[in-house]
């Protein structure tokens, strides 16, 4: 499982891990890693550019939605046409530029107590499309509804245990888990690629960014990623969950979060120049 992105605590539909890069082990030949210097972030300026690469399918479009639409799709072969995935044209996966991050830690701390925005966007857009289906199904004559469940399930339908994983049911299945980029990395370039980022969240420079959460008066905060695991053991109230992250985002802005974008761009710039190389 790739280990990313600590500073961006929030729902990527299930394709990232919320946690802190372990430091480099002894055995590790990848060299130490140098954070560059970097400039100011924008609003608009990408504080994961790398955790953007691997989930850009899922930043407009709810990985339910792209389940759905290839289950759909198959069904269309079939000779079943139902509508198509209504999704919101302001949909967005997970916050990832400065300003979404700012807002959402604001308005939702790291969304433990409130459910994030797009979950909640997403269960509307997969409820409305299988509404949607249900509707269809209940339309048709019970010979096209035998030969509608047989293209949806496989002739052997569902299994004892409820598992759907035949017919067209199964090719949407398939579409999801195709996102993930454990399915698409190749194998050595994701141990690479997760060296490099524990390199590079090692060799962040934390001090200023603990004297800024101590002077919110988190004293015993020791890392960057402490305050974020500590509303996520359970052991805080929803208010203070919201003040915990705004400290957070508020230091992170400050002195962390132009470096993780400097550094993920780095690593993202070597992974797209060996993804280029393997497919000439």
């Amino acid at each position: 499982m790739l280990v990313l992105v600590p500073a961006a605590c929030g729902d990527a539909d299930e394709l990232s891990t919320v946690g802190p890069a372990p430091a480099p082990t002894a055995t590790s030949t990848t060299p130490a890693a140098t954070v560059p210097e970097p400039a100011p972030l924008a609003d608009d300026d990408l504080v994961h550019p790398l955790l953007a690469f691997l989930t850009a399918e899922l930043q407009h479009r709810p990985a339910g939605a792209i389940g759905i639409e290839a289950t759909n799709d198959c069904l269309a072969e079939a000779g079943f046409v139902l509508p198509d995935v209504e999704v919101p044209d302001d949909y967005v996966g997970q916050p990832l530029t400065r300003g979404q991050l700012l807002t959402y830690r604001r308005e939702h701390g790291y969304g433990f107590h409130s459910e994030p925005v797009s979950d909640t966007a997403a269960a509307d857009v997969m409820r409305s499309a299988l509404d949607a289906r249900d509707a269809f199904e209940s339309g048709l004559d019970d010979a096209e509804r035998e030969r509608f469940l047989v293209a949806l399930y496989g002739p052997d339908g569902p299994s004892s245990e409820g598992e759907m994983s035949g017919g067209c049911h199964g090719e949407g299945d398939a579409a999801v888990q195709a996102l993930s980029p454990d399915a698409w990395l190749p194998d050595g370039l994701r141990r690479e690629m997760s060296l490099r980022l524990e390199a590079a969240y090692a060799a962040l420079d934390q001090t200023e960014y603990l004297g800024c959460v101590h002077d919110h008066g988190f004293t015993d905060v020791l890392s960057m990623d402490e305050l974020a695991f500590r509303v996520q053991a359970g052991r805080t109230t929803a208010e203070e969950e919201l003040e915990i992250a705004e400290a957070d985002a508020e230091c992170g802005d400050l002195h962390l979060w132009p470096f993780i974008a400097a550094m993920e761009a780095e690593v993202l710039a070597w992974l797209q120049a060996e993804l280029a190389g393997s497919q000439n």
